[in-house]
Parts: structure tokens; sequence; C-alpha cells
């Protein structure tokens, strides 16, 4: 199966740092949304989407990257970081941006949330947040 994943990231690149992790388990080709093409989207039977969740938002060009890509039945998992206090908030952004997904006819959607090194902890990935990403890559392989 051809695995492609897609990062937006912020200064600091913990997202593009998730996305090698995963990537790197599942054997996935990893591209930041501004050097993607729609083919290698087309030609992907799963996709990965990686991005910081900012001051109340989702990067406004990585959402227009995926509201261009044409519609199609796919199987896809979102990896993200939460960059506010404000949990509430945060979530709705990515119910936001799942019902997105859906409506591009991405399905079966898998959600890693990347809370432990986020905005407001200035620390680098430590061991867990490396063992969580490898645990998730492996469930998305094997199932679970």
């Amino acid at each position: 199966m051809k695995t492609l994943i897609i990062y937006a990231s912020l200064r600091g690149g913990k997202i593009e740092k998730f996305a090698h992790i995963i990537g790197k388990e599942i054997g996935a080709e990893i591209v930041p949304y501004y050097k993607a093409k729609t083919e290698k989207v087309i030609e992907a039977d799963i996709l990965g989407f990686g991005f910081n969740v900012y001051k109340g938002g989702i990067n406004s060009d990585f959402l227009n990257f995926i509201k261009n890509l044409p519609y199609q039945k796919k199987k896809v998992f979102i990896f993200w970081l939460p960059k506010s206090f404000f949990t509430f908030f945060l979530k709705r952004r990515v119910k936001k941006m799942k019902n997105l997904l859906n409506k591009k006819g991405f399905n079966e959607i898998k959600e890693l949330e990347c809370k432990d090194c986020g905005f407001f902890n200035k620390k680098d990935m430590n061991e867990k947040d490396i063992e969580d990403a490898k645990y998730f890559a492996k469930k998305l392989i094997y199932g679970g």
C-alpha cells in the first residue's frame, strides 16, 4: 500500500518530526503541503495529514490545499499539535478539519493528538512522544 504524509509545520518543526517518525514506521513518502502534487495524492492508497492548531485555527494555506484536492475515497489519518490552552476551541477546529476531509471523500479517519510537546511545552519531543507516534503508526498498519 502506498502511503503519503502531507504536513503543515510551524517554526520549531515538531509536526514535521512527527511526520518523519510515523512515515519511517509505515514506509510513507513525506512532503510539506506546499510541495505536494495532486498526482501523488491520487496515487496514494492512504493519506496522512499533520498540522498545528494555532491561535484558534489551522494554517489557511494548508486548508486551501485540502479544499482543492479532488474528491476521492481514501483512508486517512491526521496528527496534530495543540497550540493553545483552550481545548474546546482546538477540538472544534479539528472536527472542522475532519468534516472537510469527509466532504472530500476521505474516510476511516484515525487521529493522534501530539499533546505532550505542544506549543506551551517548549521542550522538544521526548521518548514518550516518539513512542506514541510509533504506536500510532503501528496501529495504522495492523489495525486497532
